[in-house]
């Protein structure tokens, strides 16, 4: 039998995603009652994830402090590997605790990176812990970006939009800081109906799609292997009432989102985008 708080976390997940009016609210109240919880550096990364079942040839390169998250970090190197980093000016839409943007700042020779996001807690603590060069985190919300007009090259949107309460706007926003021929990397989680959606949206914004997968199996094979490391973490960081909810949010082997995306009720897109 299902319990109650199982069924109020796969609700709070389901809600979050599918009733506009709640969504930024619901997900305001959430990622700020996360980072008023986790205050130090243990958590980096908030995403799912990214392992290829069938990968070939060696496996990234990653320094010793960063190997605890290497599948979340090798979702920000799957979203940009088709793209040329040099040199350019970047934004990421839904920052978080800053882990991507530590870890691309680290590893590519990029002229600025920005992070946005809607937490003012997680912004102050990514300006008191990543002293990052050439990095700015600004608050802000996603349908209304805090930067100029083609001000930047490549915008990055990694498991963030599910939260947003206009996806039209954010699009649309998106295309407006791209320089011209900029490109804009994004990957999120969707009901099917909700991809066929999106997926509209970016058209008639005006970018071309140059690339499109589903990665429900690499982001599940992720979710196996880091299952028992984020037990343990939830056991020592959540108190128990809200552990079967943090299940759910997390996506933990067994717990209702995580059989969604087997089951492909949910489904994990990832889009490659230029500005027309």
């Amino acid at each position: 039998m299902t319990s109650r708080a199982s069924l109020m976390g796969t609700a709070f997940v389901l809600l979050a995603d599918l009733v506009q009016p709640l969504r930024m609210p619901l997900w305001r109240w959430w990622y700020n009652r996360l980072a008023k919880k986790y205050t130090s550096e243990d958590l980096l990364f908030m995403n799912y994830g990214y392992a290829d079942p069938v990968a070939t040839g060696s496996p990234l390169k990653l320094k010793e402090q960063d190997e605890p998250y290497r599948y979340p970090i090798q979702l920000y190197e799957y979203v940009t590997n088709r793209v040329d980093l040099q040199n350019k000016d970047v934004l990421e839409v839904g920052c978080g605790r800053g882990g991507g943007m530590k870890h691309l700042a680290g590893a590519y020779p990029l002229h600025k990176i920005t992070g946005v996001d809607l937490s003012k807690i997680a912004v102050a603590w990514c300006r008191q812990h990543h002293r990052l060069p050439n990095a700015e985190f600004l608050q802000g919300r996603a349908e209304d970006l805090p930067l100029n007009d083609h001000s930047v090259d490549l915008v990055i949107n990694v498991e963030s939009s599910h939260c947003y309460a206009d996806m039209s706007k954010f699009v649309n926003e998106v295309f407006r800081v791209l320089r011209p021929d900029g490109i804009f990397t994004f990957c999120d989680l969707r009901t099917p109906g909700g991809v066929d959606e999106v997926k509209s949206l970016f058209q008639k914004a005006g970018f071309d799609i140059i690339y499109e997968e589903q990665i429900n199996q690499q982001v599940v094979r992720a979710l196996d292997l880091v299952y028992e490391q984020r037990k343990r973490e939830l056991q020592y960081a959540v108190p128990k009432i809200w552990r079967k909810v943090m299940r759910d949010f997390a996506a933990l082997k067994g717990s209702s989102v995580y059989n969604k995306f087997r089951q492909g009720e949910l489904q994990y897109v990832h889009y490659l985008m230029q500005k027309r």
